[in-house]
């Protein structure tokens, strides 16, 4: 959990916050040591919140395309919001 915590002091002072959701997403990122699919985050986080799936993977799917615009997590496929792999940097 440090880790968590250190990524979201970084993010607050670009001047961003880190929702319940990103914070689940790179919990779950986190915890993938050989990277993990855009529908490996939405099963393991989808139990957490009451939201549709196709919401949720749509916020997923904009959480990490700015994780990734940021440089804090990569995809390891095409895709771009929808990448075969992800990990972080």
């Amino acid at each position: 959990m440090a880790l968590l915590e250190s990524l979201i002091q970084f993010i607050q002072s670009l001047g961003y916050s880190l929702n319940s959701v990103a914070a689940q997403i790179w919990v779950t990122i986190e915890s993938s040591e050989a990277g993990i699919t855009l529908d490996d985050i939405l099963g393991a986080i989808e139990t957490h919140f009451d939201v549709r799936p196709p919401e949720l993977a749509g916020d997923i799917a904009d959480c990490l395309d700015k994780l990734q615009r940021m440089g804090l997590v990569h995809s390891n496929g095409p895709g771009g919001s929808n990448p075969s792999g992800l990990g972080k940097k």
